[in-house]
């Protein structure tokens, strides 16, 4: 993965405004979150960890990170700042440095997820769409679904990313005409699945390639056989361009696609069949069969990557003790991998962005949780 010309992480930390009055501030802001960035990246899980990280590092560390006044924050300061710290802030500046490090760019995946401990008896549980970037394991940028509203999610958070070489993936219900025009408009393609929710779509779909001999000389097909402890799985999936933008009226629309896989169980021989169709902005020329396969099969790395991650390897803390308002707006920056990996460049010399879980997917340090709070405590 070759290396790429971004900038300091510092200085995408300075673009979030500091809500402090200056009378009493003793830390800049930026130096506060650079702190909580080098310390999750050396497994802080909480504000305790945090402050005793920079009061047990030398005073030339705390100098590069920003400090003038030694020795660094307090947790009670943790804990006032992070806790009013405009997440959406955070999130957009960290967005754009990231994105400004990516060395290579490719399938950018769309999905909710409910996430573990964020709710409680009083408030539902909370629900974060993310866009995550498979390849180089990274999210790009989250959105709150307020009421599961994960289409008016999805909308609010493509504004905001710039798109240019990124290739959209999402499950059927994100196969919306809105949210394809809206991936056009920040300079990206998509590929996505259609089914039920779009009954039009995949009607026509399903008539093209019940006569492929019609339109032969437009498809291309490809087949893929995986072996799966107990069962064996064969993928097919055909492409065509026979069927346009003007035709269906869905924005940019270049190709379709009709993906069949059957599981066969090993012991049994029973096999089971599923049918479903897709839509791509790619040309046959910079997408046939064979990628639009990897493409649609890449996007539920999510799952193992992102979702499964969060909630079992890394389970998340739950935030009890934070304010309503506090618990809406903080889930942003709260389940961000990038809050914690994102101080690397900073202690070592800029080279690919290559990740591990551990880097990317540290437990939360942005929940306002109070200073005694500890894990088993009530």
């Amino acid at each position: 993965m070759p290396t790429v010309a971004g900038y300091p992480l510092l200085e995408a930390l300075s673009e979030v405004s500091d809500f402090r009055k200056s009378r009493g501030k003793r830390h800049a802001l930026v130096a506060i979150l650079a702190l909580g960035c080098v310390a999750a990246l050396c497994g802080c899980s909480s504000l305790t960890a945090i402050s005793q990280w920079g009061r047990h590092h030398s005073a030339e560390i705390m100098r590069r990170l920003g400090f003038t006044h030694l020795p660094g924050p307090s947790i009670a300061t943790l804990h006032r700042v992070f806790s009013h710290l405009e997440a959406a802030a955070l999130e957009q500046a960290l967005s754009a440095w990231w994105q400004a490090w990516l060395p290579v760019r490719g399938a950018l995946a769309l999905d909710g997820k409910t996430v573990r401990g964020r709710g409680g008896a009083d408030q539902p549980a909370l629900q974060v769409l993310a866009a995550f970037a498979g390849q180089v394991r990274v999210v790009l940028a989250q959105q709150a679904i307020s009421h599961g509203d994960e289409i008016g999610a999805a909308l609010a958070l493509l504004e905001g990313v710039d798109l240019q070489g990124w290739i959209v993936t999402g499950d059927a219900k994100l196969t919306q005409k809105a949210i394809v025009e809206r991936v056009l408009a920040q300079g990206g393609d998509y590929v996505l699945t259609a089914k039920a929710n779009q009954p039009t779509l995949c009607d026509d779909i399903a008539t093209l390639f019940a006569e492929p001999q019609v339109v032969a000389e437009t498809i291309t097909t490809t087949q893929r056989i995986d072996l799966h402890g107990s069962r064996i799985e064969v993928r097919r999936l055909q492409a065509s361009s026979a069927l346009t933008a003007e035709y269906t009226g869905w924005p940019g629309l270049q190709q379709v696609f009709r993906l069949e896989r059957c599981r066969i169980a090993k012991g049994s021989g029973q096999r089971t069949t599923t049918v479903v169709f897709g839509i791509t902005s790619l040309p046959p020329d910079c997408a046939d069969a064979k990628r639009l396969a990897a493409l649609s099969r890449s996007h539920w790395n999510i799952e193992n990557r992102l979702h499964w991650v969060r909630d079992v390897a890394f389970a998340r803390m739950p935030v009890a003790f934070a304010p309503a308002k506090r618990r809406r707006s903080c889930p942003s920056c709260a389940t961000s991998p990038s809050v914690s990996w994102a101080c690397w460049p900073m202690i070592a010399p800029p080279r690919a962005c290559a990740t591990s879980h551990g880097m990317l997917l540290r437990p939360s340090i942005w929940s306002p949780n109070p200073p005694s709070w500890r894990p088993g405590r009530k």
